[in-house]
């Protein structure tokens, strides 16, 4: 499912609280942005911005291809873990 999601919405930008609504395997199902954390960038990934970077840290985020994602089951559908982890 991870891998799916990276794949939809990879260079978004999400903020915490944001509701984001996808489908899986034909399950409409809801995702809320619940926590953010930063992850170091090299120099040459910045671009040329040092600027913007004490403004990126905190409540906002862009999902990338290496980016961590844990789902957690509040609903009725149920989740199993893959063996593949």
């Amino acid at each position: 499912m991870t891998q799916d999601f990276i794949k939809a919405f990879s260079g978004v930008v999400f903020a915490i609280d944001e509701a984001v609504v996808f489908e899986f395997h034909g399950h409409n199902l809801k995702a809320l942005v619940k926590g953010l954390s930063l992850a170091e960038l090299s120099e040459k990934q910045w671009k040329g911005a040092p600027a913007q970077r004490s403004t990126m840290y905190g409540s906002m985020g862009v999902l990338m291809e290496r980016t961590d994602i844990t789902f957690m089951q509040t609903g009725t559908l149920k989740i199993k873990a893959s063996a593949k982890k």
